[in-house]
């Protein structure tokens, strides 16, 4: 996977990348190596999963080789895909996260479930998210429960910058 610089290089497409990046995640002992490529893709170029596949004649430009490039070997090295692509979901929503924050897991989406359904019986809530990191908490519960209070905290100005 090299950027286009002479007249001999190669002229890379969606498809071509999806069969090149598979072959080599899994040369690399990566579990699901298609998905792999197919998340960094995705991010690259801004699209869902299925656009990789109905779009798949499209040429990658050279800059964004560059880019996915930098982001394979990243990924090689066991980075996480949130952390290279500065993005993670939570609870239906895309939030910014990087290496000074937790990324956020599935399993405190059970967290904003109960919290919502308890707190959403009570008159204008005060929240306080301690440690928000990339914020997902509070901000997730200030759109769940509209009509609470939300007070996000963190020790780290890094994180905060997020």
């Amino acid at each position: 996977l090299q950027p286009q610089n002479s007249k001999t290089d190669r002229i890379w497409r969606l498809i071509d990348i999806l069969n090149w990046g598979e072959t080599y995640f899994r040369d690399k002992n990566f579990d699901n190596p298609r998905t792999e490529i197919e998340l960094l893709l995705q991010h690259l170029i801004g699209c869902k999963k299925i656009d990789l596949y109905l779009q798949f004649e499209k040429i990658v430009k050279p800059k964004e080789l560059i880019t996915l490039r930098s982001w394979v070997k990243r990924r090689i090295n066991r980075e996480p895909i949130q952390y290279i692509t500065r993005s993670s979901e939570f609870y239906g929503r895309k939030f910014i996260v990087d290496q000074n924050v937790l990324i956020p897991r599935p399993e405190t989406e059970i967290l904003i479930d109960v919290s919502v359904e308890i707190l959403s019986k009570k008159n204008s809530p005060t929240i306080i998210d301690i440690g928000t990191g990339s914020g997902c908490i509070g901000i997730t519960l200030a759109l769940e429960i509209p009509s609470s209070n939300i007070i996000a905290i963190d020790i780290s100005d890094s994180a905060l910058s997020i």
